[in-house]
């Protein structure tokens, strides 16, 4: 886990769960290429990129879990994972509540994400018992026959697709948090410089630092929901979303995910009827027009209990 490919990527390989083999997938044991360009040397970060000097700094500071076998990764890591995730945006988000509103948000959805990774387990690794849990309601499709035939399978899928786009996500934007908290948009920007990220990221992060300095807190939402945006478009989407092991689940779990933002309970297809969250444009129309709103006025409404809400979640 030293320099981030082992917790951000390990991917399980399409055909099975053995956690060997293969070159495709997002689950167990597969590690994508880097993010990071090529080795520049930059003040203060030696033959390092700065994307990879400040994941490295995020991941010493923050995943403090140490799976047993570093070529593998087993549900019970993924867990694990997925709540040090959760905690670490919580964390995040309680340092600068004015600034850091995507990482706020994300805390709810990580943990969000965590239900429907352990309803997924139940289908997919459990005893059998749990299977028909009314409870289940990221899975319901599955169970219905909204995904075709049920079975063990199906759930090891979408478990493994959801730890998937949770450790994704974390590896890709969380380190620019650490990044802007310790130093300001000019880490930021000698990021982008080094070709750790593309240029709309260093524009989002931009709208944030300006609205933070001029105290336009519009320009602040704006910056991260540009983010958000990102974040959904071109990390989740094609590596998650479009993933050809998990492709048709999908449109199944459509009716029955839920918002992960406290208070707000319009599910995804109730906002988009007949949606398919894996359409980026349906569900990014539920995410933008109905989900970041809730989160924006639960904030802007009560301070005191949002950020109790997500200590909790610490």
């Amino acid at each position: 886990m030293g320099d981030g490919q082992g917790y951000s990527g390990s991917q399980q390989p399409s055909g099975g769960y053995s956690g060997s083999g293969g070159t495709t997938g997002y689950g167990q044991s597969q590690n994508p290429p880097s993010p990071y360009g090529a080795s520049v040397v930059l003040a203060g970060y030696g033959e390092k990129t700065p994307g990879q000097y400040w994941l490295e700094k995020a991941l010493a500071e923050f995943i403090t879990y140490k799976r047993q076998d570093p070529d593998n990764i087993t549900d019970y890591d993924a867990k694990q994972y997925n709540l040090q995730v959760t905690s670490s945006y919580a964390k995040m988000y309680l340092t600068k509540p004015a600034l850091f509103k995507w990482a706020g948000m994300a805390a709810f959805a990580s943990h969000e994400v965590g239900r429907g990774m352990q309803q997924a387990w139940q289908l997919g690794f459990g005893t059998g018992t749990e299977m028909y849990n009314p409870a289940l309601t990221w899975i319901g499709g599955l169970i219905t026959g909204r995904g075709g035939d049920v079975g063990p399978m199906m759930g090891k899928l979408l478990f493994w697709a959801l730890s998937g786009g949770n450790r994704l996500v974390w590896a890709d934007i969380f380190w620019q948090h650490v990044a802007y908290r310790d130093a300001g948009l000019r880490a930021i920007q000698e990021a982008q410089k080094a070709g750790d990220i593309p240029q709309r990221v260093l524009d989002a992060w931009t709208t944030i630092d300006s609205g933070s300095r001029k105290k336009e807190t519009d320009a602040v939402w704006d910056g991260n929901a540009l983010l958000l945006m990102y974040e959904q478009q071109e990390i989740l989407q094609p590596k998650i979303y479009e993933a050809a092991e998990v492709k048709d689940l999908w449109k199944a779990i459509s009716p029955d995910v839920p918002s992960p933002i406290p208070g707000h309970t319009v599910k995804f297809t109730e906002y988009v009827p007949n949606g398919n969250i894996r359409v980026f444009a349906d569900r990014w129309k539920w995410i933008f027009e109905s989900m970041l709103p809730a989160w924006r006025n639960l904030e802007s409404s009560d301070l005191d209990r949002t950020e109790k809400l997500v200590k909790a979640l610490k």
